[in-house]
């Protein structure tokens, strides 16, 4: 008997809402050329962009980088990885 396990199994397609996020952040770099942070993307309080984030780099599609500011400890910047405009050409051809 085989026992599946987390390194066996194989990632899950990314649904439709990840690939958006893909889209948009890749769009947001090549405008601004600098990383984002999800709010820049659309992202606001309690949305799926942080997840969302979180699991495009567990892909390693995205790299994600502290950005400190003053006290607070900062937030995440993130950035789309050569994989993941790859990714994103192989998905719409462009």
């Amino acid at each position: 008997m085989i026992i599946e396990t987390k390194s066996t199994r194989s990632p899950r397609p990314l649904t439709d809402r990840d690939w958006e996020v893909l889209a948009d952040l890749e769009d947001f770099q090549r405008r601004f050329t600098r990383m984002a942070a999800p709010l820049d993307i659309g992202g606001f309080d309690c949305s799926h962009h942080s997840p969302t984030l979180t699991k495009l780099c567990k892909r390693d599609l995205v790299e994600r980088k502290r950005h400190y500011v003053g006290i607070s400890g900062g937030h995440w910047r993130y950035g789309v990885t050569d994989a993941g405009r790859e990714a994103l050409k192989d998905r719409t051809g462009r």
